[in-house]
């Protein structure tokens, strides 16, 4: 509602009052199309059962309201009205804007709390001091105050016999207290006596158990002693066995060796003439074996991608490679029939010293990283130099190496340190590979496999050309042609 239009001083313009409730506006917000002024209150209580503008009938709803332009605010706070307190004695006349300040400070409101000047101080209302009673309301104040005073008195009654309950049961509680002292002190002497007879007993028991510890402590110190002689002769044992090992693998590699140079000797005569047919028969038909070294740092995924290829399985289970392990796998590679001998290094330190044997005849040399392993990126070169030291290849420059970079499903999860050839500068074929996933793990042998025959093809053009070469003819003795020369 809106404020009484007869407390404002003077004639007050139409644009200030509300259409609802015909008073001066109060928190006046605007229809923004008509741009029509109402008392919030008037026009929220208007719109709950109506929609529409109360003047013109226009669609109008709470979210299209919006507050007065500020020239008509500043005007309608400018506007001069009475004191609500007028009613009261309250002569001031002040404007809208200040209403609020006034209503604090006058000294005619109904409800500001004032002492009574007529003897008796009591503080009162100010709207109550005219028709207020000093004796009256003095017998009210003895009055309430006799009955506060009575309740008092009850509840110190009250507190009393409370008093003397609690001092009797505590009382009984230290009649009952000093009991259970006496007794705890009983049973305290006992356990005292009962103690110092543990404790002799455990002082023999004591000295017991530190003869038999000695004993044992002698014993201990020998059965160290032997298991230490046995660690001993297990480990030599151990070094006998694997010099052993390295012999049959060296003699195992001289026979691979042996057999893979006969191979390549037939091939370098592809057409011989049948004996009893007289027809050119093509050895080149024949398997053809191809020997690849697997190099790279311990842990890399060399005998996983070895399983993969051949076998078709994945471990997770890591086991490290004594010495080298030796599987084949016969493959097409553009129409011909090619047995893949591949061998499985071993990556550790003390198997390197083996290095001359397994190296020797291999036609092609794979070497492994682990994408995510810094360690293993760094020592390709030093592996592919102590390859073609050992080996001494007819074309050190030309030689196939293929470059892996194994454990790519794993750099999903982890730092990964490379996604470039390291060895691009070299113009080594280079996969990123994953043994778990079988990722370009065929592609990357087929590829081996290519630049065997490739190099392969290359040793047999040179393996072609004749020793010597003539340069003339000779013809039969007793021919009537002569020989000439031909410079």
């Amino acid at each position: 509602m809106g404020i009484n239009i007869d407390r404002f001083v003077g004639d007050v313009d139409s644009n200030f009052v509300c259409s609802i409730c015909n008073d001066v506006l109060e928190d006046p917000l605007q229809a923004p199309k008509c741009e029509h002024s109402f008392c919030k209150l008037c026009i929220l209580t208007w719109l709950n059962t109506n929609h529409s503008c109360p003047l013109d009938r226009k669609k109008l709803t709470v979210v299209d309201l919006r507050p007065v332009s500020r020239i008509l605010r500043s005007l309608l706070l400018r506007l001069t009205l009475t004191c609500n307190n007028q009613i009261h004695g309250c002569p001031a006349i002040v404007v809208l804007e200040q209403l609020e300040t006034h209503l604090l400070e006058c000294s005619f409101d109904p409800k500001r709390l004032v002492s009574c000047n007529s003897g008796c101080g009591i503080t009162i209302c100010f709207g109550e001091l005219a028709n207020h009673n000093c004796a009256q309301s003095l017998r009210l104040e003895m009055k309430e105050t006799s009955e506060i005073l009575f309740g008092l008195v009850d509840i110190e009654t009250e507190n009393k016999n409370k008093m003397s309950e609690i001092e009797s049961k505590l009382a009984e509680s230290a009649q009952s207290l000093k009991f259970e002292i006496s007794k705890m002190s009983r049973d305290q002497r006992d356990m005292a006596t009962k103690l110092k007879k543990v404790e002799k007993a455990n002082e023999e028991n004591m000295s017991k158990i530190l003869g038999t510890n000695t004993n044992l402590v002698k014993e201990l110190e020998r059965v160290k002693k032997a298991n230490e002689d046995k660690i001993v002769m297990i480990e030599s044992k151990y070094e006998l066995l694997w010099a052993e090992m390295a012999k049959i693998q060296i003699s195992m590699s001289n026979l691979l060796h042996i057999e893979s140079s006969t191979v390549k000797q037939s091939h370098s005569q592809p057409h011989v003439l049948d004996d009893r047919s007289g027809i050119l028969k093509d050895k080149s038909r024949k398997k053809i074996f191809l020997k690849v070294i697997i190099l790279g740092d311990s842990g890399v995924g060399k005998t996983c991608l070895m399983n993969q290829y051949v076998l078709r399985k994945f471990s997770n289970e890591y086991k490290a490679t004594i010495g080298t392990d030796i599987v084949s796998k016969e493959v097409m590679v553009d129409d011909k029939l090619v047995t893949l001998q591949i061998w499985d290094t071993a990556g550790q330190e003390r198997f390197r010293s083996l290095g001359a044997a397994f190296y020797r005849g291999a036609d092609c040399c794979v070497l492994v990283f682990d994408v995510t392993s810094p360690n293993s990126i760094k020592s390709l070169d030093s592996w592919r130099d102590e390859f073609l030291i050992r080996t001494s290849p007819r074309d050190p420059d030309n030689f196939p190496f293929v470059v892996l970079g194994n454990k790519v499903d794993k750099s999903i999860l982890t730092n990964r340190y490379v996604t470039t050839n390291p060895l691009e500068k070299n113009n080594i074929p280079f996969f990123e590979t994953s043994a778990k996933e079988a990722t370009n793990v065929e592609q990357a042998f087929q590829t081996v496999a290519r630049n065997c025959l490739a190099q392969e093809a290359q040793e047999d053009s040179y393996n072609e050309l004749p020793d010597t070469m003539r340069v003339g003819s000779q013809e039969p003795q007793g021919s009537a042609r002569q020989v000439s020369c031909f410079c």
